[in-house]
């Protein structure tokens, strides 16, 4: 993994805790009867969408550089770390697709349940 996709995952992680943080707030506010701030859950799903958007477009970024690396580079540690990248970004994508789900069907806790599933993947794969 290059540093700009490094960057890249970083602020992806960044927004993803943004946006967990502004549906925590709604959660914890949703008793409170005429708020102000009442969250709109199809501008949530678009959110997540959003997100899953730039998730994939670095897992195929990873993917590229996987398949165009020399074979010999392929069966080492830097094909496998460049596969443990894509493996954890494929992990993140399905939590981002349950995420965009439960926010259709406006459960809050699924949705940060899964972004925070999705923040987990986006560490994992930066590890590498």
């Amino acid at each position: 993994m290059n540093k700009i996709r490094r960057a890249q995952l970083s602020a992806l992680h960044a927004d993803v805790d943004s946006l967990v943080q502004k549906v925590q707030l709604d959660l914890d506010q949703k008793e409170v009867p005429d708020r102000a701030n009442k969250l709109e859950f199809a501008a949530l799903a678009d959110d997540i969408q959003g997100l899953r958007e730039q998730c994939e477009s670095i897992k195929d970024e990873e993917q590229e550089y996987y398949y165009n690396m020399p074979s010999g580079l392929q069966g080492g540690e830097k094909g496998d770390n460049a596969q443990s990248v894509v493996s954890e970004l494929d992990d993140a994508d399905n939590a981002f697709h349950e995420a965009h789900s439960a926010a259709e069907s406006e459960d809050h806790e699924t949705v940060i349940a899964q972004l925070d599933l999705a923040k987990d993947a986006i560490d994992n794969a930066g590890s590498y």
